[in-house]
Order: C-alpha cells, then sequence, then structure tokens
C-alpha cells in the first residue's frame, strides 16, 4: 500500500510539471516531423533562401508558405479569428504583429535561444508574444543615368526628394498593402512629427508618379530607367541602382516571428519558431537586411551602412500601430487619386 500511494504521488507530480511546461506555452520537446502552414510578407527570394536551411535541418517537416502583402495578411487574420488557418507568422512587421496581438489573435511562446536577441527587438512580455527577425531601413533607390537626364544631383537628404526637377519622377510603394510603404510613411512622421510630416508628404506628392501595390515594383521599375528614384528599402539583383540612406535618419521596421492562437497548435510550429531565430538563419538574414535580432558578427553586406544602427529613427511601434488605420485613411484622403492597383 505504501509503495502504490507513492507511485501515485509520483505521478501526480509529473503531471504537475508536464501542465505547468505546456501553460508556459511550449512543449517538453520539439518534434522533427509534421506539417506546418506559415504567413509571411517575405518576399519569395528570401522565403527560398532561408527555407533551404529549415528544410535541411527538418526534412520530415512540411512547410507550406502563403506569401502576401501586410494589408491583405491582416485582413485575412481577422476574417479567420474564429477558425484560424495558419500556425505561425514569419517575417511579418512588427506594426501589424502589434494589431493582432491587441485583438488576442496570437499566442505567448518563448523559443529556444531567446536570451539571445537583443531587447529591442523582442516582445518585453514572458513570455514574449512575438520575436524579431531582421530589420529593414528606408532608402532611396536612385538610377544615376535618369538623375542625370533631369538635370539634377543625387539626392542625399530627405528635402532633396521636393527638388522641382524630380516632378514624376519618383515611385514609392502604397503603404496601405506593402510594409515598405508604411515604414517610408511612418518614418517620416517620426523623423518630423506628424504635423511637419504630413506637410512634406504634401511636397513630396507632386513629384510622385504613382504609388504601386507591391514593394519590389518601385526600385525594380528605377532599375529598368522607366523612372529615376524609388522610395523604398534595399534589395539585391539590381544593376543599375544605388542606393542612398538619407543623411538624417530612416525610417525602419522590425520584421518578427509569432504564434498563432489556435487548438491545436501543431507541435512543428514550435519547432519553426525556434528555428527562426536560430543562429543559421539569422547569418542568413543578414544577406537580406541591414540588421538582425541577433548578433551575427558579420558585416553588413553591400548597399547597406556600415552602421545601421545609426540610420534608425526614433520610433514609438505600439503608437504607429495603435494609429496604424487612422494614418492610412488620412494618406488616402490626400493622396489616393495616384494610386495604382
Amino acid at each position: 500500500m505504501v509503495h502504490t500511494a507513492r507511485s501515485v504521488v509520483l505521478c501526480l507530480l509529473l503531471l504537475a510539471i508536464s501542465a505547468c511546461a505546456w501553460v508556459a506555452g511550449a512543449p517538453l520537446s520539439s518534434p522533427e516531423e509534421g506539417q506546418v502552414r506559415v504567413y509571411s510578407t517575405l518576399r519569395q527570394d528570401e522565403i527560398d533562401l532561408y527555407l533551404e536551411d529549415f528544410q535541411i535541418a527538418y526534412p520530415d517537416i512540411q512547410v507550406q508558405v502563403e506569401r502576401m502583402t501586410a494589408g491583405a495578411l491582416l485582413e485575412r487574420m481577422l476574417a479567420e479569428r474564429a477558425a484560424p488557418q495558419a500556425d505561425l507568422l514569419w517575417g511579418v512587421g512588427l506594426t501589424h504583429v502589434l494589431y493582432l496581438e491587441w485583438n488576442d489573435l496570437l499566442k505567448p511562446y518563448a523559443p529556444v535561444g531567446l536570451a539571445r536577441i537583443d531587447s529591442r527587438f523582442r516582445d518585453a512580455n514572458q513570455p514574449p508574444y512575438w520575436v524579431g527577425n531582421s530589420l529593414a531601413l528606408t532608402a532611396f533607390c536612385v538610377n544615376a543615368d535618369e538623375i542625370t537626364r533631369l538635370g539634377a544631383d543625387v539626392p542625399a537628404t530627405w528635402p532633396d526628394l521636393l527638388n522641382p526637377s524630380y516632378r514624376r519622377a519618383i515611385l514609392m510603394a502604397n503603404p496601405a498593402t506593402t510594409g515598405t510603404g508604411l515604414m517610408a510613411v511612418l518614418g517620416i512622421l517620426d523623423l518630423m512629427g506628424e504635423q511637419e510630416g504630413w506637410r512634406y508628404l504634401d511636397e513630396l506628392h507632386r513629384n510622385i508618379a504613382f504609388y504601386p501595390p507591391d514593394e519590389t515594383e518601385p526600385c525594380t521599375l528605377v532599375d529598368r530607367g522607366e523612372y529615376a528614384i524609388a522610395i523604398g528599402k534595399t534589395f539585391d539583383n539590381l544593376g543599375n541602382v544605388r542606393m542612398v540612406y538619407p543623411l538624417e535618419k530612416s525610417g525602419w521596421e522590425l520584421s518578427v516571428s509569432a504564434l498563432v492562437r489556435k487548438d491545436p497548435i501543431t507541435p512543428a510550429a514550435y519547432t519553426f519558431l525556434d528555428w527562426s531565430i536560430s543562429d543559421p538563419v539569422m547569418r542568413l538574414y543578414t544577406r537580406k537586411n541591414a540588421l538582425t535580432a541577433a548578433t551575427t558578427g558579420l558585416t553588413p553586406p553591400p548597399g547597406y551602412p556600415p552602421d545601421p544602427n545609426e540610420k534608425l529613427v526614433d520610433r514609438n511601434i505600439p503608437w504607429s500601430a495603435a494609429n496604424r488605420e487612422r494614418i492610412l485613411a488620412e494618406w488616402a484622403r490626400r493622396y489616393g487619386d495616384k494610386v495604382r492597383e
């Protein structure tokens, strides 16, 4: 009887420990097989590069990545609130992810290796709702030949973009559909203050040819010589484009990973989130981004400033997330005449 009682107590103790581990938001062990569905705003070339590493490490996990614009992702997540389809978010801008967190669409989880992540680039909650992957900075994509044809100088500052020589020669992605466009608008409002920022955007609008719906289109068209300047972020494989970071500061956005709140959560989702902040993929993030959320020891690739930290404008991301809809509505009211579907 004594032996039986001790066995019962031991079993109850083990069950309690197991329950505590799951309450903390993580399984006891990360499986290496299964399926996982991921929503992402990463470019396809980024997804292909990064996922190759994951598939080598976890060949028995099937990953389905659905790539979409930031605006479409937000709409999809809200529409699927009652029956979430994605297991996690990966490479999605924090301004949008905070909005989803506030709508109770995310589940907290502390990925393996969390302590390596810069405290600026992870959620302060314990466990966190989101963890940073990498940072993108706003930059000017400049075609020097087109600048020369216009008889102008290469822009070095934000005010330089107001030069009348650039009339209808500048592109910027639509901030309502792309994280890159929203990053640029919010960066200007953060840098100049909201009142002065809108005045600047009013003047800039005169020089804008149109606002494309895709984040890669502005710099791609500049690379082809169809326009002189694009306000975007650094892209590779652009042979005719020079990247210029404004002398003042640059807008920026943190891409993060987050677990979707659903029942049940596939164990493979935890494995994917652990990998999304691991050292191997952080080194791969460095190839495509100005900064990574964990230090890699690698120097920024060509096209980026030597110390990107010096270029980061002071951002109040919670304010940006809370005011996103208002800012986009005001932007559409002022500049919607040049939006192209």
